[in-house]
């Protein structure tokens, strides 16, 4: 079109032919832009018909749920749901019952002196063998007394030993 344009400077037959060529041209750019504004129309009628579709899915869905939800409600009835509830809850109290009367004849059974002697006995056992009682192990003094112990009888030998060699010495 540059070309004709350039050519029919003056002629004005070649003039009509470079007008006619600018309209095919407009033309075909406003059938583009139609072409455009009609896929973006056709993409939005599409969105719309999926979102029909998915809601359309939904209510089938939920419809489901609530046969299965009221088939549910009719297999299970509350009344017998709390009548067994009720049941369960008097066994276990019946149940709690007659363990505390259990445990309480074990106690009875039980002299009462039968822990003072085992206590008796261990001790006994760990004087054996430590030659220390229970009642001394059990005391945190103790093991302080003997650390002291120690330390007293390290400074006496410090004290012997040094007393040796003054005496060396005189």
């Amino acid at each position: 079109m540059k070309k004709e344009a350039k050519q029919a400077q003056g002629d004005t037959q070649m003039m009509k032919a470079v007008k006619i060529m600018a309209k095919g041209v407009v033309q075909s750019n406003q059938n583009i832009s139609r072409l455009y504004s009609t896929k973006t129309q056709i993409n939005s009628v599409i969105l719309g018909i999926k979102e029909q579709q998915a809601n359309v899915k939904m209510t089938k869905t939920m419809q489901k749920s609530a046969r299965v939800s009221s088939m549910m409600s009719q297999l299970v009835k509350t009344t017998d749901v709390q009548q067994s509830a009720t049941k369960m809850a008097m066994e276990m109290q019946k149940m709690g019952l007659i363990q505390e009367m259990v445990d309480e004849a074990f106690e009875a059974a039980e002299p009462e002196d039968m822990e003072e002697d085992a206590e008796k006995l261990i001790d006994e056992m760990v004087f054996e063998v430590t030659n220390v009682h229970l009642s001394e192990l059990n005391d945190p003094t103790r093991t302080i007394k003997k650390d002291e112990e120690k330390i007293d009888e390290a400074e006496e030998d410090n004290v012997k030993d040094l007393q040796a060699r003054l005496q060396a010495l005189s």
